[in-house]
């Protein structure tokens, strides 16, 4: 290995026993791994891009506006 290069071998991330089962779970695992690895980056413009694709991935869930929301029949009175 080059001196220039940054050894990430001791970093644990989390291991998935099988892969996510759709694009919201990839999205999250994906976050996940990236979070645990951002501190260990050195190279700040790594570092910064990471930071970037991390608040991409988090703006990527969807939330729906209280007004899509329905009740389902049988739930409690609000």
């Amino acid at each position: 290995m080059r001196d220039d290069e940054d050894d990430y071998t001791d970093i644990e991330t989390p291991d998935f026993e099988e892969p996510p089962l759709d694009p919201v779970a990839a999205r999250a695992a994906s976050f996940t791994k990236l979070v645990a690895l951002v501190d260990h980056i050195r190279n700040e413009e790594a570092k910064k891009e990471t930071l970037l694709m991390l608040a991409a991935i988090r703006r990527s869930f969807k939330t729906l506006p209280t007004g899509d929301l329905t009740s389902m029949p049988g739930g409690k009175p609000m």
